[in-house]
C-alpha cells in the first residue's frame, strides 16, 4: 500500500533552518572531539586516568574550568579546561 499525503507527516525545513541545524551538529562534534583529545593529553602526561594511583604517576590534575572557544564552526561553549598541572615530584 502506498502511502497517501494524508498518511504521512510531511516536514517542511527551509534551507535556512538545515544549514542551522548542521552548523549545531559539527559545533557539537568539534566540542566532543576537543574534550576527547584533551583528556587523552593530560592522562598521557600525568601518566595516569582520573584518581588512578600509580608508581609511574608524574603529575596531579588540580581542578578545572570552563571556558568558550571560537573556531571556524563558531563558538564553543563551556569547554572544559584543566587547571595548571602542578608537578607533587621533583625530578
Amino acid at each position: 500500500m502506498t502511502p497517501t499525503n494524508d498518511d504521512t507527516q510531511s516536514i517542511e525545513l527551509s534551507q535556512a533552518d538545515f544549514q542551522a541545524m548542521l552548523h549545531e551538529k559539527v559545533r557539537q562534534a568539534v566540542r566532543f572531539t576537543l574534550i576527547t583529545v584533551l583528556d587523552a593529553e593530560v592522562e598521557a602526561f600525568v601518566q595516569a586516568a582520573p584518581y588512578q594511583r600509580t608508581v609511574q604517576r608524574r603529575d596531579s590534575r588540580n581542578g578545572f574550568y570552563t571556558r568558550d572557544l571560537g573556531t571556524s564552526v563558531g563558538v564553543v561553549k563551556d569547554l572544559p579546561g584543566r587547571g595548571p598541572l602542578r608537578s607533587s615530584r621533583r625530578t
